[in-house]
């Protein structure tokens, strides 16, 4: 993740605001890294998202993030 961070840069973010009605993911954060796309995905651990876990999903495609 600190990777990700430190040697990709932002791409796009999908807030809170715009996930309101996801029942699992809190904030979505995309970084180009090394010609592909990672992406930062905050998931919900309980119903309310106060509690949530950070995870990396690499090699995502520009089609499959600019169909989400």
């Amino acid at each position: 993740m600190n990777y990700v961070k430190t040697e990709g840069y932002q791409k796009e973010t999908v807030s809170s605001y715009q996930l309101m009605n996801s029942s699992w993911l809190k904030a979505v954060k995309a970084y180009s890294i090394d010609g592909t796309i990672a992406v930062i995905a905050e998931i919900k651990r309980d119903e309310w998202g106060i509690s949530t876990e950070k995870y990396v999903f690499c090699g995502i495609s520009s089609t499959n993030w600019n169909a989400f």
